[in-house]
């Protein structure tokens, strides 16, 4: 079948990536983790000549999960006035009578009426609030293994008008950010639905595609350190949506159009070109490039070297150093002690921007003789802002580190930390971020033994100033002293 070239593609580019790698069961260790990562696990099935017990329990999950989640929807439904609307997750499986296979997901994406009073319902039946407002999300709540996600709208973003005039060279930073340029309301998609039940929709092929595009350029352009990009699962749906009867052109580009949603079509299309030789509609749109965002408040942006392998590459570590990053070998004492702006740059390459070029000095510290500990000084500030955040991002997206001004900050994210902290000292006017990762834990961070990649995010906020960092590392433990 033409929607598992996508998944050939993917297995390709890791065994490339582990040529090197001697131990079968570890490669196909790595290849399952790659293809979870992805929401690929009932394409990969089908072109699989042997059962892989590993893979069959995750398949179950999904089927699981998917059974609990309509179970919900049914019982939900009852005590509704006005149907609810479920984007995303299996709703593409529907809408194509099972040929979009079920997909893994965590949550249930719903867009109601009154999403406000759906929350205190929700809550009134036992969920818990796990994730408070946040742009175009109102709450995320949970009750045993069913997790809500409860949007206002769906939100489109694109690039600024000004995008084009961007160079590798010399210009990286245009005139405005990213815009918000449209919103898919409640109402948009109760014209563009059908029915799952009575009081439950699904969007139809149509406005599924919209959904996706904007979701997947989104993710991409907002997602400097992280991997995936985004699930490629949503390329396979988009392709299998293409195919549908029921998809009209006329009517996607109306859609496209009225959401302002041509740069994320036109990102998807490149990708669909690459993988599949077709495209959804011509938008007319012309983009030299996709660039990713460095700094949402100051306009500025980065272009990778290549759009297809950084949607495909399955490396963290080769994320890093397309960021900037390059090895650094500890000393003997397994110690580092670095001013990023003063010293860095021969190593690496800190991407930072400041409002009214009032740039900070940030110390990044790391001792890791046993257990590991990182400390981030940023020096000559005001104190903690509620605002600020700094995030470490590790090769496991499960286990990064986010430190928060506020507890309301951190619970609009929805984030629990079990390590790390964030002071302020009055007298040295410095805020350190610190957290100490125990030597048995360590595995689910590392990149492999005594190798450490870490991409670290500060959003620094003062009265009259703002900073933005991106660092992106790549640290070599002593082995001889491991």
């Amino acid at each position: 079948m033409d929607e598992l070239l996508l998944v050939h593609k993917l297995m390709k580019s890791v065994k490339l990536s582990n040529e090197k790698e001697e131990d079968g069961g570890k490669n196909i260790e790595y290849l399952l983790s790659c293809i979870k990562k992805h929401n690929l696990q009932p394409y990969f099935k089908k072109i699989m000549d042997k059962e892989i017990p590993q893979l069959e329990k995750q398949i179950q999950e999904i089927t699981n999960h998917y059974n609990a989640s309509i179970s919900f929807l049914k019982e939900l439904q009852q005590s509704l006035e006005q149907p609810v609307v479920v984007v995303k997750g299996f709703s593409n499986h529907h809408i194509t009578n099972g040929r979009v296979l079920l997909r893994g997901a965590s949550d249930i994406d719903l867009l109601s009426y009154d999403p406000i009073a759906l929350r205190d319902a929700l809550l009134a039946q036992g969920f818990d609030e796990k994730k408070t407002e946040t742009g175009h999300e109102l709450s995320e709540l949970q009750r045993n293994n069913i997790l809500i996600d409860l949007h206002k709208f769906v939100p489109v973003i694109s690039y600024p008008a000004d995008i084009n005039n961007i160079s590798r060279e010399n210009k990286m930073t245009t005139g405005k950010g990213i815009l918000f340029a449209g919103e898919i309301s409640y109402s948009d998609l109760v014209q563009n639905s059908i029915k799952l039940f009575e009081n439950v929709l699904i969007p139809d092929v149509n406005m599924s595609l919209i959904i996706l595009c904007t979701s997947m350029f989104r993710d991409y352009i907002t997602s400097g350190d992280e991997v995936p990009h985004f699930k490629l699962i949503n390329l396979v749906e988009v392709y299998l949506l293409l195919q549908e009867p029921n998809f009209n052109a006329t009517k996607f580009l109306e859609l496209t159009k009225k959401y302002h949603a041509n740069h994320s079509v036109e990102f998807v299309n490149t990708l669909l070109q690459q993988i599949y030789q077709v495209s959804i509609v011509d938008t007319k749109t012309n983009l030299r490039w996709f660039p990713k965002v460095l700094s949402w408040g100051f306009n500025k942006w980065f272009i990778p070297n290549d759009l297809i392998k950084t949607v495909f590459d399955t490396s963290f570590e080769n994320v890093l150093s397309t960021l900037g990053a390059a090895p650094i070998q500890l000393k003997s004492d397994n110690i580092l002690h670095l001013d990023v702006f003063g010293n860095l740059d021969s190593v690496s390459h800190a991407h930072y921007i400041a409002r009214n070029n009032n740039q900070k000095q940030v110390i990044l510290k790391v001792e890791w003789t046993n257990d590991l500990l990182v400390q981030v000084i940023i020096n000559d500030v005001e104190n903690i802002h509620e605002k600020d955040i700094i995030n470490f991002n590790f090769e496991n997206m499960n286990k990064k580190i986010t430190l928060f001004g506020c507890e309301d900050r951190q619970k609009s994210f929805g984030v629990q930390n079990s390590y790390g902290s964030l002071v302020y000292n009055e007298k040295c006017k410095t805020l350190v971020a610190e957290f100490i990762i125990p030597n048995n834990e360590l595995s689910d961070y590392l990149l492999e033994n005594n190798k450490l990649g870490m991409n670290i995010f500060i959003e620094k906020h003062e009265r009259e100033n703002e900073v933005n960092c991106y660092i992106p590392m790549i640290i070599l433990r002593n082995e001889a002293n491991s």
